[in-house]
């Protein structure tokens, strides 16, 4: 009886219970009252990845309960981006410091645009002054060896995919999925041309039956795992019947 149950859910509800329980794990965080000399390190940068994986879902929730699922395939790559940096970390906790130092070559490349045409302007990003963001943007490099001033991974994403059993996502949510996130031939060719009742030429969009809404909870969900892990709010039980109830659906589904 309980898998029939499951097998009624939709992509979008289960986003939404997974959403659900997120909300309630913020509130059993706000009630455990955790101290600032309590929240550092890798247990603040878990806090702020789920902060904003959970508006990212939030976000691909609404947009597809809409029916614009085409314009949530940009949300999901980046949450995608997110949830392996997040997963990388879970794992490899030493490059908690490489993936917070290279904030400050990014910093650097967007100073470099900005003062491209007038060298000698003045910037700041944060209360940082350009001298300052040169200063540890070189540290930064010098201590890391950054390679690419575009990712922080040590080998590259694909390899970080790979390093936490995430390659087949890597072709189907990162590669395959790029195409719908940028302005070219793919989304033109997600419209179907009709003949309307006046018989006049119109445009629909085509449904997809596959809205990734499946993906973006099985992300969150993962992320909220390490939460727990981490804080230890009380929430395996319910993490616990979204697992049975996500493997479900994708089983059912093939």
């Amino acid at each position: 009886m309980c898998c029939e149950q499951q097998n009624n859910n939709t992509e979008l509800d289960i986003l939404k219970k997974t959403l659900a329980v997120n909300l309630e794990t913020w509130e059993l965080f706000n009630r455990a009252d955790f101290t600032e000399g309590e929240i550092t390190g890798y247990r603040l940068f878990l806090l702020i990845s789920l902060d904003r994986a959970y508006k990212y879902c939030e976000s691909v929730f609404l947009l597809c309960e809409k029916g614009f699922v085409t314009e949530s395939i940009p949300i999901i790559r980046t949450l995608f981006e997110l949830y392996i940096s997040v997963k990388f970390i879970h794992q490899n906790k030493d490059q908690l410091d490489r993936y917070i130092d290279f904030q400050w070559i990014r910093r650097k490349r967007f100073l470099d645009i900005l003062t491209k045409d007038q060298p000698k302007r003045a910037h700041s990003s944060q209360n940082y002054t350009s001298d300052e963001i040169v200063r540890y943007a070189a540290s930064a490099g010098k201590k890391h060896k950054f390679k690419n001033k575009n990712n922080w991974w040590p080998k590259g994403f694909r390899d970080a995919c790979s390093n936490v059993g995430e390659e087949k996502d890597y072709n189907i949510v990162y590669r395959y999925l790029s195409d719908y996130c940028h302005s070219n031939v793919m989304t033109v060719l997600d419209y179907d041309f009709v003949v309307n009742k006046e018989k006049k030429l119109a445009f629909v969009k085509k449904q997809k039956e596959d809205s990734q809404s499946i993906s973006a909870a099985s992300m969150l969900r993962v992320m909220l795992e390490f939460f727990e892990e981490e804080y230890k709010l009380g929430t395996e039980a319910k993490l616990a019947h979204l697992f049975d109830i996500i493997n479900d659906y994708k089983n059912t589904r093939g």
